[in-house]
């Protein structure tokens, strides 16, 4: 039997099981249940750091257990470090969709294998809530001028499942004879969400799709760069320039066609708001992406190199959700510089293996 059959066993077994305890609980919208189980993780991580760990500080653990020859002795004191203390019961490793899919496109066996494991141990569970979701929720802050609310970060954790968008199947009227939707849609839930990200992992590594590659886009995205350098002259034109470009993206994903001047209107009430002393912190997940984008829009000498995409979605993620972010010294630099989002978020900012070590340590 194959591991994803098992898999499959498994999680069959726990619906059956899910679906006779809420068999006890009809009134119990589907809703209520995902809010109740929301509280739980919030209860679970009280008290404790959300450490985000990038790519290559997951793949230097990985190696480390590997006894792999090239670790230099800061990766080793990081690993060490790390391993003494991630079970002290003081931090939460989340893992969001970016980093996913950096790990997902590792493919030695060996070394997937052991992260598999690894982000199972030390993930817990927790998963970020996509980025698409988390604009659209403040795209609506802003239409509904709700900016002033701040959610906790525990709202915006989920299951591995619920990272690659959680799908309930509609029952047939045979099967409703006996189970009603409302309850195979809780047990659904709960069967599908106590999936660790190693069953993701596992899914995605059969998968016929291509493997995320950090050089996508970036021939058309140093194009554009050059084509409009000059239009971007200070920080604050770029920034506003990137900001018009996530709406827009935003809504063509949604499939929604949003005039260029209401665009522009969004972005300068947006910019306007992020000016204001009280309203500073609104829209976290915009406010860094297009901060980072048009900081390196900003120098003509800098072009996008492979990673940027990714990093860029990864610090968005983390800064502003997490307490610490752990990642290299080109990303942390950038996010250091002129906006310093990481102090801005309260989200402290460590690259290089030695000042990890150092902070576990």
């Amino acid at each position: 039997m194959t591991e994803l059959h098992e898999l499959h066993r498994l999680a069959s077994k726990r619906l059956q099981d899910h679906i006779e305890k809420h068999r006890q609980t009809p009134d119990v919208t589907l809703a209520k249940h995902i809010r109740y189980i929301q509280e739980q993780k919030a209860n679970m991580i009280s008290g404790k750091k959300l450490v985000y760990l990038d790519t290559l500080a997951w793949k230097c653990l990985a190696d480390y257990k590997l006894k792999k020859p090239k670790l230099t002795d800061a990766m080793i004191m990081f690993a060490e470090t790390f391993f003494a203390k991630a079970h002290s019961g003081q931090y939460v490793f989340p893992i969001a969709f970016p980093t996913f899919v950096e790990l997902d496109a590792l493919v030695i066996p060996e070394t997937r294998a052991v992260l598999n494991d690894l982000v199972d141990e030390f993930s817990s569970g927790f998963c970020i809530v996509h980025q698409h979701e988390r604009i659209r929720e403040e795209l609506v802050q802003l239409t509904s001028a709700q900016w002033n609310v701040h959610k906790a970060a525990s709202d915006y954790l989920c299951s591995p499942l619920e990272l690659m968008e959680l799908s309930y199947p509609t029952l047939p009227a045979f099967v409703t004879a006996s189970i009603d939707q409302n309850t195979f849609n809780k047990a659904w839930f709960d069967a599908m969400t106590e999936l660790p990200m190693s069953a993701q992992l596992k899914v995605a590594a059969t998968a016929p799709d291509e493997k995320w590659n950090n050089e996508l886009g970036l021939t058309s995205l140093n194009e554009a760069k050059i084509k409009y350098q000059g239009d971007v002259g200070t920080l604050k034109q770029a920034i506003f320039v990137e900001l018009k470009g996530c709406i827009e993206a935003w809504a063509d994903i949604e499939g929604q066609a949003i005039e260029p001047k209401i665009v522009a209107e969004m972005a300068c009430y947006i910019m306007a708001i992020w000016q204001s002393d009280t309203f500073y912190l609104a829209f976290p997940t915009l406010r860094v992406l297009s901060a980072l984008h048009g900081s390196l829009r900003t120098d003509p000498n800098r072009r996008f190199k492979s990673g940027d995409l990714n990093d860029f979605s990864v610090a968005a993620d983390a800064l502003s959700i997490c307490d610490v972010f752990l990642t290299d010294r080109r990303l942390a630099n950038l996010i250091s510089s002129e906006l310093d989002l990481g102090t801005l978020l309260g989200c402290q900012v460590i690259h290089g293996f030695e000042a990890m070590a150092n902070y576990f340590s």
